[in-house]
Formats: C-alpha cells, sequence, structure tokens
C-alpha cells in the first residue's frame, strides 16, 4: 500500500479511513505522505452528473447533490433557469411575472426539443412534468390556470 501512495494512485485520506486504516494502523509512514490529489466526492457527482439522461436538457447538478432549485447557483441550462425564476415568481405571488416565466419555459422547451430526437423527447417529458406539478403541488395553488400555457396552441 505505501508503494500506491508513493506513485500517488492513493493518498493519506485513503489510508487512514476504511478498510486502509485496519491494515496500515498508525504507522510512520503515513506521516510524510500527501494528501490525496484526487477529490473523490467531486469525482463521483461529475460521473453521476455526466451519466443522467437530463444532462443534456436539464441542470442535473442540484438533482445530483440532492440540493433544492433555490439553493442552486445559476443553473447551466435555459430550461432550468426558466423554471427557476417561474417557481421564484410563483412564491413571490405574482401572477404577471409568472405567466412571463412559464411562457419562457416553455420557449426554451421547444428550443432544446430541436437539437436531438432524445432532448425532444426529454422536452416533452419535462413539460408533463411540470403540468402535472403545477395541478397538484398545493405550492402552485392560486396559479393552476397557468397549465394552459404548457398547452401546444396551433
Amino acid at each position: 500500500m505505501i508503494v500506491l501512495a508513493a506513485l500517488k494512485e492513493i493518498g493519506k485520506e485513503s489510508l487512514q479511513k476504511g478498510i486502509f486504516a485496519e491494515c496500515v494502523g498508525e504507522s510512520e509512514s503515513l506521516v510524510h505522505l500527501k494528501p490525496n490529489e484526487v477529490n473523490y466526492i467531486k469525482e463521483y457527482y461529475k460521473f453521476l452528473e455526466n451519466s443522467h439522461p437530463y444532462k443534456e436538457v436539464w441542470d442535473v447538478s442540484g438533482t445530483v447533490r440532492r440540493q433544492t432549485l433555490e439553493k442552486m447557483q445559476i443553473p447551466n441550462q435555459e430550461v432550468t433557469k426558466t423554471w427557476k425564476e417561474f417557481r421564484q415568481s410563483v412564491r413571490s405571488k405574482n401572477k404577471i411575472q409568472a405567466v412571463e416565466h412559464l411562457k419562457k419555459f416553455k420557449e426554451s422547451l421547444e428550443k432544446v426539443s430541436q437539437k436531438s430526437q432524445q432532448s425532444k423527447n426529454l422536452a416533452l417529458n419535462l413539460k408533463k412534468a411540470a403540468f402535472y406539478l403545477i395541478q397538484g403541488d398545493p405550492s402552485f395553488e392560486g396559479f393552476r390556470h397557468l397549465t394552459k400555457e404548457l398547452e401546444d396552441n396551433p
């Protein structure tokens, strides 16, 4: 294991925790080791984000890290950004802004659905989810009439 540490395959934290700690114990060789160069938690989240099926249409970093949309920094995807703005306008009970932001949300879904067939399917699923969420979630009480904005008009 010390050889792996010398090759920088594992770092000090890896040898101090978990199963390696039982093998190495409080060895003096741990004193000279450097901390892990790789943050495995960040790598894990990056892997989850990159393998998420909605990655190309929705900013999944909040979902993967179990953060609420409100706590998320500036979303990378336009669809996520417009949905967040819609939610904020609903929370502040601003009906005019809510209509505006929901229209932007629908437009961003239409825009992203033009990328590929998979994007089109994912955007349609997000649109359906938004429809059902607005219809059923108590936080959208008083805004249920806005589901007509999500309908396809000729």
